[in-house]
């Protein structure tokens, strides 16, 4: 029977990052009392493997951060800590952007209805 943290890994390798972060987390917490050092080490890799899920970059973000505070000289970590900060904010920077083409066609089609019924007002009037 493989230990959780070589299911953990085995998890991961096969692509599911989210057992594999289940796995290292319930590792580390075993070990927490017996190698502390090691304990704190599984948690990162866990963290790690969240932020790779992580739906948002502020999630993501604040994933690596949890993770610097355990291992401030992971190298890995470093560099992933780099990359997401360079990496913009695409998500909210699409749905700005789909909310400001809705509001404009609103308001465009507003402006539309308001001039046809008043094109309509007007020949009535006359009539």
């Amino acid at each position: 029977m493989p230990t959780y943290e070589q299911a953990a890994a085995e998890a991961t390798a096969a692509g599911d990052l989210a057992l594999g972060a289940r796995l290292w987390r319930k590792s580390g917490a075993l070990l927490e009392d017996v190698e502390p050092g090691r304990a704190d080490a599984l948690r990162v890799r866990a963290l790690l493997a969240e932020a790779d899920l992580a739906g948002t970059e502020e999630g993501r973000r604040m994933l690596l951060a949890t993770a610097a505070e355990l291992a401030p000289e992971d190298p890995e970590l470093q560099t992933r800590l780099t990359a997401s900060v360079e990496r913009p904010e695409t998500a909210a920077t699409e749905i700005r952007t789909r909310l400001a083409y809705g509001t404009g066609l609103a308001v465009g089609g507003l402006s539309l209805l308001l001039g046809l019924g008043g094109l309509f007002t007007r020949s009535r009037a006359r009539s």
